[in-house]
């Protein structure tokens, strides 16, 4: 059904000050949820337009060099973990292990 209202308006009818969906949705915009969405969005039309044989050099964050395929510019960042995975124990004994075999 539509109201014809803003959808902050509606978001924020539903969403209870310092409530779990406050609490949720801060977390979410501070994660960097609505640049990443932005950025999925604006790869699945560019990726039609490609999947089309038209010019997918459009939107946001595009750069074009001469003679170059467009390369996207994101402006946003993500702390992403480097390393390896841990299998979820929270022991170094492989490490220490390790270190007795080598030491």
């Amino acid at each position: 059904m539509e109201t014809g209202l803003h959808p902050a308006i509606l978001r924020n009818s539903v969403t209870s000050p310092a409530g779990t969906t406050a609490s949720a949705i801060y977390e979410l915009e501070k994660g960097g949820l609505r640049p990443l969405v932005n950025d999925a969005i604006w790869a699945c039309y560019r990726r039609s337009l490609e999947m089309g044989g038209k010019n997918s050099a459009v939107g946001p964050g595009m750069r074009l060099a001469e003679g170059e395929p467009a390369q996207v510019i994101h402006n946003h960042h993500y702390n992403v973990p480097s390393g390896e995975m841990k299998d979820g124990s929270d022991s170094d004994s492989d490490s220490e292990e390790e270190d007795r075999k080598a030491g």
